[in-house]
């Protein structure tokens, strides 16, 4: 729980600086189109078997962990938040 604590800090500290906006207005928030996905890949990441370990065992968080590591970013990325690519009902 203190990796993600320590997330949500960063993140706030990261859109505090680089995003615009103005004190008592949600509407006015703006960030620039080269972090406009971070905060978004930031809220998959703190969801997603990389760092919570809650109902699973040592070994499988671990290799979780382990997979991640070994993969290039753009693999890394779609773990993290994977894309719909089709829907049938």
């Amino acid at each position: 729980m203190d990796v993600i604590r320590w997330l949500d800090r960063m993140l706030i500290k990261l859109t505090a600086r680089f995003a615009e906006f103005k004190k008592d207005d949600p509407s006015s928030f703006r960030m620039s189109k080269e972090f406009s996905l971070f905060p978004q890949f930031m809220f998959y990441l703190r969801r997603s078997q990389f760092l919570h370990t809650f109902n699973a065992s040592p070994d499988e968080s671990e290799y979780y962990r382990n997979l991640i590591l070994r993969e290039n970013v753009s693999n890394s990325l779609v773990m993290i938040q994977p894309a719909l690519m089709q829907y049938n009902l």
